[in-house]
């Protein structure tokens, strides 16, 4: 009866768990502890699969109920054993290593790598046509082997924490991305702000010094104008190709005013246009209609 009760409180918390979409290895190790709960037994790991250089298979290990391998592994395309995992939704039996002929091409060090995990069985996890997780189940604490019932209790639950897990992987990945996305947009802020703040001091200090830089051309205009008042035809006209140049003269320093001082209004900056991605807090995935474990 102690059983029974354990098996359902696991696979309500598992219900609930993964209806609010947790992180990939939080989801993994309450899906453990469903299977331990059911398959009587502690020893269980699950990696996450990837595709590593060359279409090598590269299992990382995700969660156990024990300790997990400290590092990926990865597997030749070629190997039966990545074949098995990535084309087969049925487990792979790890006595079949050794006794079924078409597993003879292992390589070796493939070969003493599973035999020092000491795995009973591994169970492929797809999405799709792609292979997600692998599912490593050591013996039962009973010392009993795994049935038929067992195995088909592992298909059902495969069937159903596999999308679930590579909607968590996805959700993990957006959040990875919204965190740099957030990141980034606060450090192109403070840079636009520091500009700001740089484009600020300079148009002040132009708008400071700005009757300094006009004030000899103001004095030469006035000086000009006055010469010119007294002049004759001849001496106006030089006058004022004189006055043309000083123009032309003052142009450029107009600029250096007027430019900054327009640049200031034309730089206010808001920070609120900088947004990070918004992701769902809840799967839209029905968790809710697991098989129900044997009495």
């Amino acid at each position: 009866m102690r059983g029974q009760q354990k098996r359902e409180v696991t696979l309500a918390e598992f219900s609930n768990i993964s209806g609010n979409m947790p992180e990939p290895a939080q989801l993994a190790q309450t899906f453990l502890r469903l299977v331990q709960s059911n398959l009587t037994t502690d020893d269980a790991w699950l990696f996450k699969a990837d595709d590593g250089p060359g279409g090598r298979l590269v299992l990382r290990p995700l969660a156990s109920l024990e300790q997990l391998p400290y590092v990926p592994s990865d597997f030749s395309p070629d190997s039966p054993f990545s074949q098995h995992l990535r084309q087969n939704h049925t487990p792979l039996i790890h006595s079949d290593l050794d006794t079924v002929e078409q597993y003879g091409g292992i390589p070796e060090a493939e070969r003493d790598l599973l035999s020092r995990w000491q795995r009973v069985l591994y169970q492929p996890l797809h999405a799709g046509d792609t292979l997600i997780g692998v599912l490593a189940l050591g013996v039962k604490y009973t010392g009993e082997g795994y049935t038929q019932d067992d195995l088909a209790l592992l298909d059902g639950w495969a069937m159903q924490i596999s999308p679930l897990l590579a909607q968590a992987y996805n959700l993990a990945s957006l959040r990875q991305i919204n965190d740099f996305v957030f990141r980034q947009n606060q450090t192109l802020a403070r840079e636009k702000q520091h500009l700001q703040e740089l484009v600020n001091l300079y148009a002040d200090f132009i708008e400071m010094i700005s009757p300094d830089l006009r004030r000899p051309f103001t004095d030469i205009n006035r000086e000009m104008q006055k010469y010119q008042a007294k002049a004759g035809e001849t001496e106006g006209q030089m006058v004022s190709e004189i006055s043309q140049q000083i123009s032309a003269l003052r142009a450029p320093i107009d600029n250096l005013i007027t430019i900054p001082l327009a640049f200031k209004c034309a730089t206010s900056l808001s920070l609120s246009q900088y947004t990070s991605i918004k992701l769902p807090k809840r799967s839209s995935v029905n968790c809710t209609a697991w098989p129900k474990p044997a009495a």
